[in-house]
């Protein structure tokens, strides 16, 4: 949201002015727009031509914007966002507004971002990831999280035990209310797992960022692997989007699968957040297409 407000400070007729605008506009007749990826940045290139030429966006960019409204607006029900991974502002720009707005009927937890509501619920996480948690200014995202769960309740569902690294003995199962001292969470553990993947049995929709441990080791893969496997194999009309999201999908041979692949990062989060993207101001709307 900070990138979109420092970006907004020319107009797009003030755009329209910039010496690429004035230099290229008169070689078209026509202006498309096909980087839905692109649609959270006001910039010359995105927003000036528009004002100078008849403008569009393209048919990639009309089928991610329709499947991505479609989620947003009316998605089939239950509706199920499943939000981890490291990147705590994208999860935290999403959690609230969907379940403000209830758009999701759940939102599963999961990585960091399931660390933190474990904190925002009294869980005691251990010396070795409150340590980690300091380190990384983490702890500023624990009352957001504990007034969401306040607000939502069982709507915002958190781990009920996790897998840490218990360094010689390797990964270990814990339960939430007996988390190891010195054991870093590293993994969703066996009993989320499962109720997790029955939670994506059942759904209608599944919107889904950021993987649920680290992954990249074989030792902790399980929660992610198992997780991407049932949204693979789900008849819901699945999306995913980031990079580790679609990393993990392909790591794990289902990116073929998915109903929606987002070529998106900072514009899914913003679009699912329900913030106002400069590029379909400047094209007049998502149904204007070519």
């Amino acid at each position: 949201t900070v990138l979109f407000e420092k970006a907004v400070t020319l107009t797009f007729a003030a755009q329209a002015q910039t010496t690429v605008v004035r230099k290229l506009a008169p070689l078209a007749d026509l202006y498309v727009n096909d980087a839905f990826a692109c649609v959270h940045r006001s910039q010359p290139t995105l927003c000036g031509f528009p004002v100078v030429l008849p403008a569009a966006c393209g048919r990639l960019f009309e089928k991610e914007l329709s499947a991505l409204s479609k989620v947003r607006e009316s998605p089939d029900r239950p509706c199920l966002f499943i939000l981890g991974g490291a990147k705590i502002m994208d999860a935290f720009s999403i959690l609230g507004p969907v379940l403000e707005r209830g758009t999701a009927d759940k939102v599963l937890t999961q990585g960091l971002v399931g660390q933190i509501v474990l904190k925002a619920a009294g869980k005691e996480l251990g010396e070795a990831n409150d340590a980690f948690f300091e380190q990384k200014g983490l702890d500023e995202f624990v009352p957001t999280a504990r007034e969401l769960l306040a607000k939502f309740g069982d709507r915002l569902v958190y781990p009920q035990d996790v897998a840490v690294d218990g360094e010689e003995e390797g990964r270990m199962t814990a339960e939430v209310d007996d988390i190891p001292t010195d054991g870093p969470i590293m993994d969703l553990g066996p009993q989320t797992i499962e109720q997790y993947c029955t939670e994506i049995e059942n759904a209608g929709t599944v919107f889904m960022n950021g993987p649920a441990g680290v992954y990249e080791d074989e030792a902790f893969a399980e929660g992610t692997q198992r997780i991407w496997t049932a949204v693979g194999r789900s008849t819901a009309f699945t999306v995913i989007g980031g990079g580790d999201t679609i990393q993990a999908a392909k790591r794990f041979g289902v990116h073929d699968d998915m109903s929606l692949v987002s070529s998106g990062g900072g514009a899914l989060i913003l679009y699912m957040a329900g913030a106002e993207l400069p590029v379909l101001r400047a094209l007049g709307g998502p149904t204007r297409s070519v």
